[in-house]
């Protein structure tokens, strides 16, 4: 993948990449993104998932995130919540 955004939909689920960012740039957004992303696609199963983060309280954060954003996407594809606001959530129900 060349230089540029980080798309969690649309980056290759093989090889290693690099995400580089700055405070508030959506690191953590995107990384859940792409964790919803591995699983809805069948590419891991959660017991194969790593996400490691600097510090507690960045741990904190992305496993908040990624629960919740877990739980949303679970809801929508069961058909049990009306849509959200989140892009990446509906993009991956459609």
């Amino acid at each position: 993948m060349s230089q540029g955004e980080f798309n969690p939909l649309t980056v290759p689920l093989r090889g290693t990449h690099l995400v580089e960012a700055g405070a508030g740039t959506g690191k953590t957004h995107g990384l859940t993104a792409l964790v919803l992303r591995l699983l809805v696609e069948g590419a891991v199963v959660p017991e194969q998932l790593a996400l490691v983060t600097f510090t507690d309280a960045a741990t904190r954060e992305l496993r908040a995130r990624a629960r919740t954003r877990l739980a949303l996407l679970a809801e929508r594809l069961a058909g049990r919540a009306p849509r959200s606001d989140d892009a990446q959530v509906e993009a991956l129900v459609e």
